[in-house]
């Protein structure tokens, strides 16, 4: 999964990566500039019975560079905001009530 800023420069990447058939442990989200690689970062998925699916992902350019990701997982939800300009990444990670 993918999206890109409104001016194309920059990108973010979705990855997922585990050990599992059905399920990943983890996704890895790139972030790049000019096709280049910025910033790394995987994500813990916590998911016990839930497969991967793009519509966990909610995905939202505040302008070109800057964009915030919140990923509802099985039992918690990550949200990354990443500001490409200052290559800064805050991570945040709430469980949920039933989890």
């Amino acid at each position: 999964m993918e999206s890109t800023s409104p001016n194309g420069k920059n990108k973010i990447e979705i990855v997922e990566h585990g050990h599992g058939f059905l399920t990943a442990d983890e996704v890895k989200i790139t972030f790049l500039e000019e096709g280049k690689i910025v910033k790394e970062t995987k994500v813990d998925t916590a998911y016990n019975l839930q497969t991967h699916q793009p519509n966990h992902y909610k995905i939202k350019w505040t302008d070109n560079n800057k964009v915030d990701i919140t990923a509802r997982y099985e039992s918690r939800t990550v949200v990354l905001n990443f500001n490409f300009s200052k290559g800064k990444l805050e991570i945040e990670s709430k469980r949920e009530a039933n989890g």
